[in-house]
């Protein structure tokens, strides 16, 4: 989880999760860097359990460690005021190879967001309560959230290439 990648809200989703589900055991391995914050806002919430934090690893045990996993998080850049949001993370081509069931925290505006979206997988924004809906989807109700990136990606990417578009014109 680096740069603009925000997880607070996902963090206290979890929380939330655990409350509702105490019986439901889970645990999310974060690979990597971490920020120091997030880290504070796991022990103040008492999720040091649910969350496992691992330093990096090389990309090809990356591979095999998400091959192994039940699922995977997506978290997408989070941009203030709606902007259209032009960044799309590496990782949803990897998760769509890998056939994995994915969790995505991002924006409305973002083309992970309306990949996931078209793929039927579950896409939250960055809210606490749409974030727990998606892990009870995910987690509970066992929706079915793998994303066919090949097949949505020239759409995901339309709101963009207009965007450029209109500023070539100017």
């Amino acid at each position: 989880v680096y740069g603009l990648r925000l997880i607070a809200e996902f963090i206290h989703a979890v929380r939330l999760f655990h409350d509702a589900h105490p019986e439901f055991s889970f645990r999310i391995d974060q690979y990597g860097e971490f920020r120091k914050s997030d880290r504070s806002l796991i022990e103040s919430l008492g999720l040091t359990d649910l969350f496992q934090i691992h330093e990096k690893v090389p990309y090809d045990e990356c591979i095999e460690r998400m091959k192994e996993a039940d699922g995977v998080l997506l978290f997408d850049t989070i941009l203030p005021d709606h902007q259209i949001q032009p960044y799309l993370p590496s990782k949803i081509l990897e998760y769509s190879l890998l056939k994995k069931q994915v969790l995505a925290v991002s924006t409305k505006t973002s083309p992970a967001y309306r990949i996931c979206k078209e793929s039927d997988a579950i896409a939250c924004v960055y809210d606490r309560k749409d974030i727990l809906q998606g892990l009870e989807e995910l987690l509970i109700k066992k929706k079915p959230s793998v994303v066919r990136y090949a097949q949505t990606n020239a759409e995901a990417v339309e709101p963009l290439r207009k965007k450029i578009a209109e500023s070539l014109k100017k």
